[in-house]
C-alpha cells in the first residue's frame, strides 16, 4: 500500500507515567525514535483525523533488540472540503487570532479554515454551533488550542467528528446532546474533557482516549446509555463525581495506574467532608458494571472510586497497600479480598 504522511505517532512511557514523544509520519509513511528506554514499557498511538486507523494503539516492551512496530492500516475518510470563511462570524483576539463565535453558512459538512482574513483561528467560542439541527460533519484545522462551552451542544445529526491534534481541553457541554454521534477520538493532547462534555449521546458506542489525558470531570459521558466499554488511560490520575452517571450498558471499565482521586459533582478536591453527597464514584448509575479487576502496580484506591455503584465483585492486587474512605460503598458488592499488603 501506499504510506501515510503526517500521522501523529505518540509515545507514552507506562513504566515513568508521562509522555516520551509525539512524531509524524515521513513521506512513506515512515517514523522511529532513539529515544525509548530498554526495559521499559511504552504505548504507541497513531492518529491522523481524516483516516480510519486499525491497530492504532499498541504496547511494547522495549529489549536491545530493535523493534518494528505493527503496520497500521489506513482508511481514508469521506473528503470534507475546506469551508468558505465568509460562512463564519469571528471575534478578533489580539493582532494576530481570531476565535469562531458562529456558522451562517448552509453546507451540512464543514471544515473550518484555518485563517479568517489573515487571523488565525485559535479557538471557537461558546455556543458557536448550538443547536443547529443540520450539522452532520466538522473537521477542525490544527490551529485551534480550545473550545468554550457548549459548542456543538443539541447537534442531532452530528456523526462525524475530526478533532485537530493541537486541541488541549474539551469544555463543559461541547457535544452534549448530540444524539446522532457514535464515535469519537480524543487526540493526544487533550489533558481534560469538560462536565457534561458528551452527556446524552445516547448513540455513543466508542470513545476512543489517548495517554496524557488527565481529568475527565463531572457528568462528562451522563446517559451515554449505547456504551458498552471503555478504556480509560493509564495516565487519568481524576475522574469526577457520576462521569460515567447512568451509563447503563457500560460493563467493562479498566482501573488507570494513576487514578489518585474523585472530584466532587462540583470538580473539587477538597472543601467538602468525604460523607458529604456531592462525592459519588464515577460510575454511579452503571447497572451492567459488576466486576472491577484493580491491576498490579496500583498502590491506593482513591476515596469514594465505587461509592454507590453497582460493583458486586473486585479483585485487588498484592501491591495495594491503602483503600480510601467510602471507596468500595456499595450495598451491591458480594466479593472482595483484601490483600495481605493493605495497612
Amino acid at each position: 500500500g501506499i504510506g501515510v504522511a503526517g500521522v501523529t505517532v505518540t509515545l507514552y512511557d507506562l513504566t515513568w507515567n508521562e509522555e516520551l514523544d509525539t512524531l509524524l509520519t515521513d513521506a512513506s509513511g515512515s517514523w522511529g525514535s532513539e529515544d525509548v528506554i530498554i526495559g521499559h514499557k511504552y504505548r504507541i498511538t497513531f492518529y491522523h483525523p481524516d483516516y480510519a486507523l486499525t491497530n492504532s494503539v499498541q504496547n511494547y516492551t522495549i529489549t536491545e533488540a530493535a523493534i518494528t512496530a505493527q503496520t497500521v492500516i489506513a482508511s481514508a475518510k469521506e473528503s470534507i472540503p475546506e469551508t468558505s470563511a465568509e460562512d463564519f462570524t469571528y471575534a478578533v483576539l489580539n493582532g494576530t487570532y481570531c476565535q469562531i463565535t458562529g456558522y451562517t453558512g448552509e453546507e451540512t459538512a464543514i471544515r473550518i479554515p484555518s485563517e479568517i482574513n489573515g487571523y488565525i483561528v485559535q479557538s471557537i467560542g461558546n455556543n458557536a454551533f448550538k443547536n443547529n439541527k443540520t450539522l452532520t460533519a466538522v473537521a477542525l484545522p490544527e490551529s485551534i488550542e480550545t473550545m468554550g462551552t457548549g459548542v456543538f451542544y443539541g447537534c442531532s445529526a452530528l456523526t462525524d467528528v475530526r478533532l485537530n491534534e493541537h486541541l488541549k481541553t474539551i469544555g463543559n457541554d461541547t457535544f452534549r446532546s448530540c444524539t446522532a454521534l457514535e464515535s469519537i477520538t480524543i487526540p493526544a493532547a487533550v489533558t481534560s474533557i469538560g462536565r457534561y462534555a458528551f452527556a446524552g449521546c445516547t448513540a455513543l458506542t466508542e470513545v476512543n482516549l489517548s495517554e496524557g489525558l488527565t481529568t475527565i470531570y463531572s457528568y462528562a459521558f451522563e446517559n451515554c446509555t449505547s456504551l458498552e466499554e471503555i478504556r480509560l488511560p493509564d495516565s487519568v490520575a481524576s475522574l469526577g463525581a457520576r462521569a460515567f452517571y447512568n451509563c447503563t450498558k457500560l460493563s467493562e471499565v479498566n482501573f488507570p495506574l494513576s487514578w489518585t482521586s474523585v472530584l466532587n459533582s462540583y470538580n473539587n478536591g477538597t472543601g467538602t467532608a468525604d460523607s458529604d453527597s456531592d462525592y459519588q464514584s464515577p460510575f454511579q448509575g452503571c447497572t451492567a458494571l459488576t466486576k472491577i479487576e484493580v491491576p498490579e502496580g496500583v498502590t491506593a484506591i482513591p476515596k469514594h472510586a465505587f461509592r454507590n455503584a453497582k460493583v458486586e465483585e473486585v479483585t485487588l492486587p498484592e501491591s495495594l497497600t491503602a483503600i480510601g474512605n467510602y471507596a468500595f460503598d456499595c450495598s451491591s458488592l458480594k466479593s472482595i479480598t483484601l490483600p495481605d499488603s493493605v495497612t
